[in-house]
């Protein structure tokens, strides 16, 4: 089993618009991070850790299991090619 790193940035573009169903940005949350809708996953780490190649399954179930792989894959499609 391949464990991916977590990659600390805060250089994430608005690739993943605000109109994805999937985040959410809450003032008083994660410093008002986007992050995933009703948890304080950031939306930048599953961004990072696609782009270290990680899988949509690795990221939900290893990395952040708190959100489902359906919602890493959305996430991911608005977020369109790094």
């Amino acid at each position: 089993m391949r464990t991916c790193a977590i990659l600390e940035r805060t250089s994430w573009a608005p690739r993943v618009p605000s109109r994805c169903p999937d985040v959410e940005s809450v003032p008083d949350r994660c410093s008002g991070a986007w992050v995933v809708k009703d948890t304080r996953v950031m939306v930048q780490g599953i961004v990072d850790n696609a782009e270290a190649r990680c899988s949509a399954e690795e990221i939900a179930r290893e990395i952040f299991p708190s959100v489902t792989v359906e919602q890493v894959r959305r996430i991911l499609a608005f977020a369109g090619p790094g």
